[in-house]
Parts: C-alpha cells; sequence; structure tokens
C-alpha cells in the first residue's frame, strides 16, 4: 500500500490509478475463480543498458520492487502477474586520463505489467511471457549537461524470461532478463539498432535479480 501511494503521488497519477486498478481487479478475479492462488511482495535489483546507445555494459543500477499474483493451473504449471517499478536506463563515466567519448546518463523509470507462465519442479520454476513498460519519469544527461527532449515512447513492451528457486515456503529468488520488443524512443537517433526486424531504434536490454515474499499463501501450500 505504501508503494501503491509514492507511485501515485510522485509520478503520473492517472495512469497509476488504472494499473492498480487492473493489477487488483485480476487478483481478485483469480480468487473468486476457484483456482488456488497465492500473492505478496517483491524487491531487488537491476542492472540495465540500452541497446542502440553506442554505450555497452549493464553499467546502469536501478531497483525493482512492487507486488505480485500467482495463479495454479495445474500441479506443475502456474501464472505469474506482477505490478512493480523498475529503474531502467544507461551510464557511461568516462576515464580522465584518457581520451574518451562523453559522460553519460539516462534514467527512465517505469511501472512494469509482466505476465509469465511458469513450470515449477522441486525447488526450481523456470518461466516466459511478455511485460509492458509504463514510463513515469525521464532524465538525460550528457557530458554533465541535462538534455530536454520528449522523445521517449510512453509504452514499450518487452519479452521476459526467467528462473526462481524456492528458499522456504514463504521466500523465492527471482532472477530474470527483459529486453526490449519495441523501440523506448520515438525516432531513429545516430547508433540505433535494429531488432525483431523492425524499424531501427533503441532498446531497454536488464537483468533483474529479486526476492519474493509470499503474503497470501494457496490453499494447497
Amino acid at each position: 500500500m505504501i508503494f501503491t501511494l509514492y507511485l501515485s503521488r510522485n509520478f503520473n497519477q492517472p495512469l497509476m490509478k488504472h494499473l492498480c486498478l487492473i493489477f487488483f481487479m485480476v487478483a481478485l478475479a483469480s480468487g473468486l475463480s476457484g483456482q488456488p492462488f497465492a500473492g505478496g511482495i517483491k524487491g531487488g535489483m537491476a542492472a540495465t543498458q540500452v541497446a542502440g546507445d553506442t554505450y555497452g555494459g549493464y553499467t546502469k543500477a536501478g531497483i525493482n520492487a512492487g507486488f505480485f499474483v500467482s495463479l495454479e493451473l495445474s500441479e506443475k504449471w502456474f501464472v505469474l502477474m506482477e505490478l512493480a517499478f523498475v529503474q531502467k536506463g544507461s551510464r557511461f563515466n568516462p576515464n580522465p586520463d584518457l581520451v574518451e567519448r562523453n559522460a553519460y546518463l539516462l534514467r527512465l523509470n517505469y511501472a512494469e505489467l509482466p505476465f509469465m507462465l511458469q513450470f515449477r519442479k522441486g525447488h526450481f520454476a523456470l518461466g516466459a511471457g511478455l511485460s509492458a513498460d509504463f514510463l513515469l519519469s525521464h532524465y538525460e544527461e550528457v557530458n554533465y549537461f541535462v538534455v530536454e527532449t520528449d522523445d521517449w515512447r510512453k509504452l514499450c513492451l518487452n519479452s521476459v524470461v526467467g528462473v526462481q528457486y524456492r528458499l522456504g515456503n514463504q521466500w523465492k529468488l527471482d532472477f530474470r532478463t527483459v529486453n526490449s520488443i519495441t523501440s523506448i524512443r520515438k525516432n531513429a537517433v545516430p547508433g540505433s539498432v535494429r531488432r525483431y526486424e523492425r524499424g531501427f531504434g533503441q532498446y531497454n536490454d536488464g537483468l533483474i535479480l529479486s526476492l519474493h515474499y509470499t503474503i497470501l499463501p494457496s490453499a494447497k501450500r
């Protein structure tokens, strides 16, 4: 609840209200469907880069935190849905003793809504799916000067692939890779790349490590 209030007060309030409504409606529908479900909170770190910005490496660190709902389809198959806040972007700090490119910093704050299908066996779960990133705020800096632009897309689609390890009855360790399917910019810029045979653009790539804590356990567990 505190997490939701923080986002709604500091970012796009109508957007956050709609996302929270969607998330809790799906959670409610899961409970009313008669299928066993579990819910809880998650928190962790993201290491990200932007493909097409001419800077390589997962050098931008950020946080990833939010809520999740897991719906049990069968003994081994589950659907996982989340509503979370994630910080993405790119960072390059030049070495002052070398002739290198300009310093660069890009911060992109998103509300993410992932849907994943998971296969669980023993302590492990493998999952894959899609996520929608809704842009909350952005900040770009080149050589320590702020760049004012409204070139960033408000909605981005991503592929998600990950693995979970159950640490106990209520704790899970989650590692996943999240890669943009659609460009995060409205227009191509120098250095832009092509992905999935689409037009040239820039794309978020992220490695996310987080802990999931189950508050509402499944009736079967």
